[in-house]
């Protein structure tokens, strides 16, 4: 078999084409699509089927985007590799390992950056974190839904992969974002992680974000790529929250500690960082719109 040729049919062809392909080695057939909102859309989970997606950057600078007339609690689940709150340049003497060790409660982790902005930061480089079984994850999934009476949003910002405490905060999240970029490794491993989620009968309301992409056409390619793959494989139709496009304002904002959505206000926006300003206002505004659907169905 020439592997040579096999590997260069499939670079040149869709990212669609790659996800069929993957689908027809599995034995899966076409279904059709479906997708649902549970309860009061609070707990929104963000996940990523690898790293380097801007996961954290969605989720910290969608949190402050919402904060301006919304009360969020942003909660750090990488149990290894927490970045929030380096990408705030903060530091705090207990995490959400803590909580996990049963030291304190989730409201005892509570750092407050302002009156409406509130986190819960994570680990970073702790080697023998806790195992979280089911009755542990259960138990925080229990007292967050009671913190949530306090907030109009929870963000969990999750670890990358798909990993075993990964898809159990998806699994219970009400809303699931999911980042990709525009790579086909970035799309593959997206379509992989939501397919897990699918196996794990997640029925919270599943969005896409499709981020650092060169142009919205570049990303609107991308997401119907991706939803193509799910509609036909997966019986689910995904929903697109929004599209980034590549900044490297975006970049030196990481660098230097300072959200985005901080250092940029609508007083102050200029031509290079308009439209990240603007598009990040939308994921922000979609998720509201989520929220007011769910709760408009259910009055």
């Amino acid at each position: 078999m020439n592997h040579s040729g096999k590997y260069n049919e499939l670079q040149s062809a869709g990212q669609a084409a790659r996800l069929i392909e993957l689908n027809k080695l599995n034995g899966e057939n076409p279904a059709k699509p479906e997708n649902s909102i549970r309860g009061e859309p609070k707990i929104v989970a963000f996940g990523s089927g690898k790293g380097g997606t801007g996961k954290s950057f969605l989720s910290l600078n969608t949190a402050i985007a919402l904060s301006g007339n919304k009360r969020i609690l942003l909660i750090d689940l990488d149990l290894n590799l927490s970045s929030i709150h380096l990408m705030l340049n903060d530091v705090v003497s207990k995490n959400i390992c803590d909580y996990f060790e049963s030291n304190c409660s989730l409201a005892d982790l509570i750092f407050k950056a302002d009156n409406k902005l509130h986190f819960i930061f994570g680990e970073s480089g702790k080697l023998n974190h806790p195992l979280l079984s089911g009755n542990i994850i259960g138990k925080f999934f229990k007292e967050l839904r009671d913190l949530a009476k306090e907030y109009d949003f929870i963000f969990l910002d999750t670890g990358s992969g798909i990993g075993e405490n990964v898809i159990n905060f998806l699994n219970d999240s009400d809303i699931s974002v999911i980042a990709t970029t525009p790579e086909p490794t970035s799309v593959m491993d997206a379509y992989v992680l939501l397919k897990v989620m699918k196996a794990n009968s997640y029925k919270g309301y599943k969005t896409v974000v499709i981020n650092k992409c060169s142009s919205l056409e570049e990303g609107k390619n991308t997401f119907v790529n991706l939803n193509s793959a799910s509609v036909n494989f997966l019986r689910e139709k995904l929903n697109l929250l929004g599209m980034v496009e590549y900044n490297e304002e975006i970049i030196r904002t990481i660098i230097d500690q300072t959200p985005f959505m901080k250092k940029y206000t609508c007083s102050n926006v200029n031509n290079p960082v308009s439209k990240t300003f603007s598009q990040i206002k939308k994921l922000a505004a979609g998720l509201v719109e989520i929220q007011q659907m769910a709760n408009i169905h259910q009055s």
